[in-house]
């Protein structure tokens, strides 16, 4: 397995004299397992979206159907953030501007599974793997964050139930978020 550029060739032609009518370069595969060392198609393509842009599953879609329609894969494979992971680290992990990563216009399960439920990938048969909190180490950190900043929102819904005006609740509620994210500072650079 490794990253493959996989290019599909068409030809046309008489009694077995062809000649090349187009050339069309699919992307680069994240993972390309060879079906076999005799026989290396139809084999798998793997793509990991990881956070990318939401359309970039429709690429890998598109590619997945036209690769497997011209026999070069038997199955396409996508691995992402599963649903509950999604709504754990979104609005928790910062990236190195401070700004925060995994947001909701970016790839995760739950911009997949519509396209997919769509029609996208044609033909070509999908695994698709949404990876879970349960499946990563050291991940308790982000509970402990996503717990506070939802306390602070939990406040934000019912603040009247505590004060009387918002302005006596507010600071309350900027207190509980900038407690949240103190604990989980911004990435370093890598």
């Amino acid at each position: 397995m490794g990253k493959q550029n996989i290019t599909i060739e068409k030809a046309i032609g008489f009694d077995g004299q062809t000649e090349p009518v187009s050339k069309v370069r699919g992307h680069e595969i994240d993972m390309f397992g060879k079906g076999s060392l005799a026989k290396p198609f139809p084999g798998v393509a793997v793509e990991m979206e990881w956070n990318n842009k939401d359309p970039f599953f429709d690429r890998d879609l598109i590619n997945f159907q036209a690769l497997h329609h011209a026999g070069a894969i038997a199955v396409g494979v996508i691995v992402t953030r599963g649903p509950n992971l999604q709504n754990l680290i979104s609005g928790v992990i910062r990236s190195q501007d401070g700004g925060f990563k995994y947001g909701a216009s970016s790839t995760h399960w739950d911009k997949l599974e519509p396209r997919v439920n769509l029609g996208g990938g044609g033909e070509c048969p999908l695994l698709l793997i949404g990876i879970e909190p349960d499946r990563i180490d050291g991940i308790g950190l982000a509970h402990k964050v996503r717990a506070k900043l939802d306390e602070a929102e939990a406040l934000k819904g019912s603040w009247r139930d505590a004060y009387s005006k918002w302005s006596d609740a507010k600071p309350v509620y900027e207190a509980l978020r900038a407690e949240a994210l103190a604990m989980m500072p911004p990435l370093a650079e890598q």
